[in-house]
C-alpha cells in the first residue's frame, strides 16, 4: 500500500539547481579571467623592471652620441608604455575582482534560494516516511487483531464444548 514520494515542487528545485550551476559556472569563469590578467600583470611588471634596468644603464653609460640620445629616447618611451600598461591592467583587474564580488553575491544568494527548497523537501520526505510508517504499523496492528478474533473464534466453540462435558 506504499504510495511513491512526490515532491509537487521538484520542477522549481531543478531550476533552482540549474540557475545555481549556471552562476557556479559565471564565477569560475571570471576566476579564469582574472588569473590570466593576473599572468598579464606579471608580464608587464617585469618588463618594466627589464626596461628601467635597461634605461638605467643606458643613462649610466658616458658614451653620448646620436644612437645613444635614440636609444635612451625609444627606451623611455617603451617604458612609459609598458608603464601605461601595467596602469590599466590593474584597473583592468580591480574591475574584474569587483565583478567577481558582486556574481559571488549572486551565487550566495541563489545557493540560499536552492537551500530552503532542498529544506522544504527534505521535510516532506521525513513527513512521507513517517506517514508510510504509521500506515505500515496500523496494516500490521489490524492484521494482529484480525489473528487474534480468529484464534479467539476456534477457540470459543471448543470451550463451550468442554463446559458443557463438565456440567453433565
Amino acid at each position: 500500500m506504499a504510495r511513491s514520494f512526490r515532491f509537487r515542487l521538484e520542477a522549481v528545485l531543478k531550476l533552482r539547481q540549474q540557475r545555481e550551476d549556471a552562476c557556479q559556472r559565471v564565477v569560475a569563469a571570471r576566476l579564469r579571467e582574472i588569473a590570466a590578467a593576473e599572468r598579464q600583470l606579471a608580464v608587464l611588471r617585469t618588463e618594466s623592471l627589464d626596461e628601467t634596468a635597461r634605461l638605467r644603464t643606458l643613462s649610466e653609460s658616458s658614451a653620448a652620441s646620436q644612437n645613444w640620445i635614440v636609444q635612451l629616447r625609444r627606451s623611455r618611451a617603451y617604458l612609459g608604455f609598458v608603464q601605461r600598461s601595467v596602469a590599466e591592467q590593474e584597473a583592468k583587474l580591480a574591475e574584474l575582482n569587483g565583478q567577481l564580488d558582486a556574481e559571488r553575491g549572486q551565487l550566495i544568494e541563489v545557493a540560499k534560494q536552492l537551500k530552503v527548497v532542498e529544506k522544504l523537501r527534505e521535510r516532506h520526505w521525513r513527513r512521507h516516511q513517517e506517514h508510510e510508517r504509521r500506515a505500515e504499523a496500523a496494516l500490521a496492528d489490524e492484521a494482529a487483531l484480525n489473528a487474534f478474533l480468529a484464534n479467539s473464534r476456534r477457540a470459543a466453540p471448543l470451550a463451550l464444548h468442554s463446559a458443557g462435558t463438565l456440567i453433565a
